[in-house]
């Protein structure tokens, strides 16, 4: 059963309630799966590495779920090994920024 956003547009749900890390979301794959997940009703954070592409990608999750994004431009090995966007993610999602 489809449930209604805030924005109107009708949510799958099989996701609210829930928080995904998705990385490589400014092209292909990651930007698939960002954009499926955002129409699951999931709470997003977005990686990548072009921020224009990555803003493209934020525009659609947030056009298809109502709900804002926290996205990172950054290359997510070099994020991932001294922890910058974990931390930022959690900051975000405890309602910080």
């Amino acid at each position: 059963m489809a449930e209604s956003s805030s924005s109107g547009t009708a949510s799958l749900g099989r996701l609210d309630g829930k928080v995904a890390l998705v990385t490589g979301a400014s092209s292909g794959i990651g930007a698939g799966t960002a954009i499926l997940f955002s129409k699951l009703g999931a709470e997003l954070s977005i990686i990548g590495r072009n921020e224009t592409n990555l803003k493209k990608t934020a525009e659609e999750c947030e056009k298809f779920s109502g709900k804002k994004l926290f996205r990172v431009r950054t290359d997510f090995l070099f994020t991932l090994n001294n922890n910058t966007c974990n931390n930022k993610k959690l900051h975000y999602f405890s309602g910080g920024l």
